[in-house]
């Protein structure tokens, strides 16, 4: 893992296995909004994938394993010939 800067931010950069740990103060019980910006690394075409726990341990099932997704973009514009989007 590495510090980096990624569109004037400050990131952490990852290779296949990383880790990363927060340790945050919480005043009390309740239901909170935790948010993750992510952009996964150029080519490699795999999905990232995350987990979150609290305290060592999954809240959740579904926390083990979290799926960050890519977003494709197409090279080029909606190309039309004769009228007619190809």
């Amino acid at each position: 893992m590495a510090a980096v800067s990624h569109l004037d931010k400050d990131a952490l950069k990852f290779g296949t296995d990383g880790t990363a740990q927060w340790t945050v103060s919480v005043p009390e019980n309740g239901l909170y909004c935790i948010s993750l910006a992510y952009v996964n690394q150029r080519g490699n075409r795999q999905d990232g994938e995350i987990a979150f726990l609290l305290d060592g341990k999954s809240p959740y099932s579904q926390s083990e394993e979290i799926e960050l997704g890519r977003v494709w973009k197409d090279a080029t514009g909606i190309l039309k010939t004769d009228g007619a989007t190809i």
